[in-house]
C-alpha cells in the first residue's frame, strides 16, 4: 500500500495524465481522492452508478486522447521560478481550445536541466 499523497506525486513525477472511474455509492471519500489525483496529474476524473455506464465512459476517455496536444511552456533560465499563467488560443477559425488541463505542481529546475520537479523542493 502506498499513501495516497506518494501515488499523487507519482503520477506528476511520472508525467502520466490519469483517467479513474469510481462507482458511486461504494466509498464516499473514494471519488474525491480520484478527482485530486486526475486533476494534479492533467487528467479527468468520472465517477458512475453503474457498470453499464463504462462503454460511454471508455468513448470519452478515448476522444479525449485522441484529440489532445501538448503544450510545453519553459521560462527562461535565470527567470524567478513562480507560477505563471498560460492562456490557449486556436488561430483557426470556428475552433476553440475544450477541456484545457494543466500538469500542476511542476517547475522547471533553476539550472534548467529540462526536467520537472516537484514544487515543494523534493
Amino acid at each position: 500500500d502506498f499513501p495516497f499523497g506518494q501515488v499523487v506525486a507519482a503520477a506528476v513525477q511520472a508525467g502520466v495524465a490519469v483517467y479513474p472511474i469510481s462507482l458511486l455509492g461504494v466509498d464516499r471519500a473514494t471519488p474525491a481522492q480520484l478527482a485530486e489525483l486526475a486533476d494534479e496529474s492533467g487528467g479527468r476524473s468520472y465517477s458512475v452508478r453503474s457498470i453499464d455506464e463504462l462503454d460511454r465512459i471508455y468513448r470519452q476517455i478515448e476522444e479525449q486522447l485522441r484529440s489532445q496536444y501538448l503544450l510545453v511552456y519553459r521560462p527562461a533560465p535565470n527567470d524567478r521560478l513562480e507560477f505563471r499563467s498560460v492562456r490557449v488560443e486556436v488561430a483557426r477559425p470556428g475552433l476553440e481550445a475544450h477541456n484545457v488541463r494543466v500538469m500542476r505542481q511542476t517547475r522547471a529546475h533553476p539550472e534548467d536541466d529540462g526536467q520537472n520537479h516537484d514544487l515543494n523542493g523534493a
